[in-house]
């Protein structure tokens, strides 16, 4: 029969058993009953915990080749898979395609009743040693980690590994890529769509966390800026890993400070409530800003062949158009700038910054989940104990914390809105508006003759008189700095 050998060396634990004495067992298995060796599928630094499916030289074998053998031979059992339901999916899937199974090491053979039974037992054992092995691999982590050091494995995105002492490594900020994490942070702070900074990393050239390609990923930019790890705080499967006092693990200095993250935290959260900035980079200058002033609809931007134009939102967010005509984009856009730095380019502009509250509740809730847990433990043995203190100690320490709610403060900039628009750029120009809360509200009104006439000679008069008109909409806070401004300015004749 046709023989495909399976050989696997875990990455959970270092093997015993090298690839070399796995293939000569089986081979000298394979000779004496007879059979003849097809293939090799040999899986170096895979986990015993992935599906044999999905394992890189099985899974092809599985899925596309099981006509080229009729057994699949391993080592040990534990070579095929470290989870029952793993071994449990691979066994029937042997049985539908008329396949065997075979461990070299035994004379179990798992398509009998009793056999089968044998197998589960071995792979139950098998998952149990998996876990206990990965419960020491944390161990041994977290011990290297309260010492500064590191184990190896994929670096966080900011971070290099440098040599330390008795051979170990321990993890310092690289600059030229931490600088990159905190522009990334510092403009999402600012209001910019986090699918347009990376956009501009990817035209400026700069690789992605793992060095591969210029093209950065939003979904794992997004996993990564949710974590710890920009504190240099080490987490494990999305829980902070911390020490017998209960302290979280910090591996190196943090890239960003505790207040920017909280604020990025915070301008997450509202992007994906709706409630942040929106907008493509190709977006409409004025979308966000400009809406309907017939049905206060959006206003959204049409591309012709003739120019661009800015129309009502109505048809598609009401599904009745509600009839107001189209307004063109290079007329209704510096009206709107006009009208806007005539009423606050003079005002300063006023930066909103994060300030970081303090509120202890979940790790105080973690605190005493762990204190119950350990309280129904032996408590004569004095390594509980001396646990038990410490945690008490730190959760009696946080309890009586103060609890400050965070909150968003205007700090003055020192620049005026005329001077900051002068020196940004269009996009940044159209950010601002956005930023600001102003509302461009548009319309159509018939003009009287006498209104025509006054126009400048360049306008163009339409033939109806109907006119655009436009409504700036200040948010109450910048409408009464600006009313202020208006009442503290002397009077002068020239002023009237």
């Amino acid at each position: 029969m046709r023989v495909l050998g399976r050989i696997r060396l875990s990455r959970d634990v270092q093997d015993s058993v090298s690839v070399e004495r796995q293939k000569e067992l089986i081979a000298r298995w394979a000779e004496g009953a007879g059979h003849t060796i097809v293939g090799w599928a040999i899986d170096i630094g895979v986990s015993g915990a992935r599906r044999p499916f999905d394992t890189p030289e099985l899974g092809p074998w599985l899925k596309k080749r099981h006509h080229e053998f009729d057994i699949i031979a391993c080592y040990a059992m534990d070579r095929l898979s470290r989870r029952t339901v793993h071994s449990y999916e691979l066994l029937k899937w042997a049985k539908d395609h008329g396949k065997q199974i075979k461990a070299t090491n035994d004379d179990i053979d798992p398509m009998t009743r009793t056999g089968e039974l044998i197998f589960f037992i071995l792979a139950w054992l098998a998952e149990g040693e998996l876990e206990a092995i990965k419960e020491r691999n944390l161990s041994a982590h977290k011990h290297l980690l309260s010492k500064g050091l590191w184990r190896g494995g994929p670096v966080p995105y900011g971070y290099k590994a440098v040599k330390a002492e008795g051979g170990n490594h321990r993890l310092v900020i690289d600059e030229d890529k931490a600088e990159i994490a905190r522009e990334i942070v510092r403009r999402i702070i600012g209001g910019e769509a986090t699918q347009n900074v990376l956009d501009d990393l990817s035209e400026r050239g700069i690789l992605n966390p793992r060095g591969t390609s210029t093209r950065w990923h939003l979904g794992s930019v997004l996993k990564w800026l949710r974590t710890q790890r920009l504190l240099g705080y080490w987490e494990h499967k999305g829980e902070l890993v911390r020490d017998e006092d209960g302290m979280p693990i910090q591996f190196a200095e943090p890239l960003v400070s505790f207040n920017d993250y909280q604020a990025l935290q915070a301008r997450l959260k509202a992007n994906g409530a709706g409630e942040g900035v929106k907008r493509r980079k190709d977006g409409a200058f004025l979308l966000g800003v400009a809406q309907c002033g017939r049905c206060d609809t959006p206003l959204y931007a049409h591309r012709t062949p003739y120019g661009d134009y800015y129309r009502c939102g109505s048809k598609q967010v009401l599904r009745q158009a509600c009839g107001e005509r189209m307004f063109r984009a290079n007329e209704l856009e510096p009206l709107v700038v006009e009208d806007f730095l005539g009423k606050v380019g003079h005002l300063e502009v006023m930066e909103r910054r994060y300030i970081a509250g303090e509120d202890h509740s979940e790790e105080i809730e973690k605190l005493k989940d762990s204190l119950s847990r350990l309280m129904s433990l032996d408590l004569s043995s004095s390594t509980v104990l001396d646990q038990v203190s410490k945690m008490d100690a730190r959760l009696k320490h946080l309890e009586s914390l103060p609890k400050v709610k965070s909150s968003w403060v205007e700090v003055p900039t020192g620049e005026t809105y005329r001077q900051m628009w002068d020196r940004m750029s269009r996009a940044e120009q159209s950010n601002m508006l956005r930023e600001t809360g102003v509302r461009a509200v548009v319309r159509r009104r018939q003009w009287t003759a006498e209104m025509l006439d006054r126009l400048p000679p360049d306008v163009r008069r339409p033939k109806d008189g109907m006119m655009p008109t436009l409504a700036l909409v200040l948010p109450k806070d910048l409408a009464a700095r600006v009313a202020e401004y208006q009442r503290a300015r002397p009077w002068s004749p020239s002023a009237r």
